[in-house]
């Protein structure tokens, strides 16, 4: 029978209430999910919100609150491997999540923490230009739905979340580590890293007087020694708290 034949001979009543059914069974076999715009208001920070009268539907681009049971996502993530356990906040990465209907696809991407962070460190250690809102732009996904004002404030956003969250470690040369900073490096052998952990790490106590640096290893009780030098390098480690005041400031190149 021609699609038009139907169209033309059912009812307009009947044929909305085909479309009525087919819709309410879409949704009940999980096909099609509303969207639930009162619960992203409070859970989330709404970043952009379109809506359209076409078949694109609407559009949701948000970053889920810290703190709280965000695995109420999980509801729209019904056809994708990721799910969402906790808050979502795992390994210092910001989730972000785009949500478009009305088949309700949801696209999740993160802003990479430990990546930005270090790299802003290393590019100063070098001595190179540095801007570090340019870097975030590099890392912050979905960036071309977002109005300058939205890229501002998830910038914010990350600045206050690297203060209060973040603690990574950095390859650091060995010869511009001083007294006090918390290191850590690989252990030699395969069966010291089965057998104790992948790394030892602790605070450099002191430096003697043949250059040697201390470290009081974590679980150990016998210090470790190591003498600085141009090739060798430790991972040094940031916390977020203890990042100086310009660390967010763009720099340029000495000379």
């Amino acid at each position: 029978m021609d699609n038009d034949l139907a169209l033309a001979v059912f009812p307009p009543a009947l044929i909305q209430s085909i479309k009525d059914k087919l819709n309410t069974t879409l949704k009940e076999k999980g096909y099609i999910l509303e969207v639930n715009e009162e619960e992203l208001n409070e859970k989330t920070y709404l970043l952009s919100v379109s809506k359209s009268d076409g078949l694109t539907g609407e559009k949701y681009i948000f970053i889920p609150k810290q703190n709280q049971d965000n695995t109420w996502i999980n509801g729209y993530l019904k056809d994708s491997y990721r799910k969402v356990n906790g808050d979502g906040y795992t390994d210092n990465e910001i989730p972000i999540f785009k949500l478009v209907g009305p088949k309700t696809k949801i696209s999740y991407n993160t802003i990479d923490v430990p990546w930005l962070v270090k790299r802003i460190i290393q590019y100063r250690s070098w001595g190179d230009v540095v801007n570090p809102f340019d870097m975030f732009l590099n890392s912050l996904p979905f960036s071309d739905d977002l109005s300058e004002e939205k890229i501002q404030e998830v910038f914010e956003y990350t600045k206050d979340y690297v203060k209060n969250r973040y603690e990574g470690y950095v390859d650091t040369s060995s010869t511009k580590l001083e007294v006090g900073d918390y290191v850590r490096w690989e252990r030699k052998t395969r069966s010291d890293r089965n057998r104790y952990g992948r790394y030892r790490q602790g605070e450099i106590v002191r430096q003697t007087p043949s250059g040697f640096f201390v470290v009081n290893v974590d679980g150990e009780d016998k210090p470790a020694r190591f003498k600085p030098d141009y090739g060798k390098y430790m991972g040094k480690r940031f916390k977020g708290s203890e990042l100086p005041d310009d660390f967010w400031e763009p720099t340029e190149r000495e000379g």
